[in-house]
């Protein structure tokens, strides 16, 4: 049986604060000449980070494109298949030595 695994259902953690997504956004509106609002001072920080960021990747450093372009869009998503056959027994038809195998880590 093949399986892709991904998220638990009604897992949201990828939805909680958006900090650097904002910082991202603010920088690259920064230098579309947008005008600048108000920003804590790790924010601001934050700006300056992305800020220099952009700075790199317009260079051509290839991590600093992903990372932007990951940020903006999200990771790809990756798959992990699993190839797997499982026999289920009930504990009382397990032999002895299938039991010492369970209890000595094995899983046999």
């Amino acid at each position: 049986m093949k399986r892709s695994i991904g998220a638990q259902p009604g897992n949201n953690n990828s939805g909680k604060g958006r900090v650097a997504t904002q910082a991202l956004n603010k920088a690259m509106a920064l230098r579309s000449g947008a005008e600048p609002t108000p920003m804590t001072e790790g924010y601001s920080i934050l700006v300056e980070l992305w800020d220099k960021q952009i700075d790199m990747a317009r260079e051509g450093n290839n991590g600093s494109m992903q990372m932007i372009v990951e940020r903006l869009e999200g990771k790809a998503a990756q798959s992990i298949e699993i190839d797997a056959n499982l026999t289920v027994k009930e504990i009382h038809d397990l032999t002895d030595s299938e039991l010492n195998s369970i209890a000595q880590g094995g899983s046999d």
